[in-house]
């Protein structure tokens, strides 16, 4: 989910977690802005490559979905920065 990876000790936690990630995701990094932030029911959230994507604005989904390969990979520099 957005550049975090989750890790489940059964498949029937993964379902759980499929069925609602924002439940039990913790804190995300927007894949367009890079801000850090909580998702919630109301977070914009899109699918790209089988993968659920959650945002801080309806605006940084919008770019997302105009160009999702940009923004689905990790970019190396940006995370030594962090």
């Amino acid at each position: 989910m957005n550049w975090e990876t989750f890790f489940f000790a059964d498949l029937e936690s993964k379902q759980r977690f499929d069925a609602d990630p924002s439940r039990y995701c913790g804190i995300l990094t927007d894949p367009v802005s890079h801000l850090r932030f909580v998702p919630g029911e109301r977070s914009p959230r899109t699918q790209y490559d089988g993968r659920p994507y959650f945002f801080y604005s309806e605006a940084n989904k919008a770019t997302f979905d105009a160009n999702p390969a940009t923004y689905a990979k990790v970019n190396a520099d940006w995370v030594t920065r962090m």
